[in-house]
């Protein structure tokens, strides 16, 4: 698990997000990973995200952040299906 600082509703907090997907998306925002570089522009992905979701009293952060994370990097043909199989039930 790598853990992210990151400020949601104006205070500071720590997420913790599984290797696995924070190196695959650091190699789809900028083709590298395992860098100080690359982890930074994780981590301002993941901070931008937060302003856009602009909710303050959200729970369970780290997993709201793994899944959009797993959107993300997941083929948009499967998301589709995903997304069609969610509309479904």
């Amino acid at each position: 698990m790598q853990r992210f600082n990151v400020y949601i509703g104006g205070c500071r907090t720590t997420i913790s997000v599984v290797d696995v997907l924070v190196d695959l998306l650091s190699i789809k925002l900028c083709r590298e990973t395992g860098t100080n570089e690359s982890k930074s522009i994780v981590n301002n992905w993941i901070q931008n995200l937060l302003y856009e979701d602009n909710d303050p009293y959200r729970q369970r952060i780290s997993q709201f952040i793994q899944r959009k994370i797993i959107m993300e990097i997941a083929d948009k043909k499967i998301i589709r299906q995903y997304e069609s199989y969610l509309d479904s039930i």
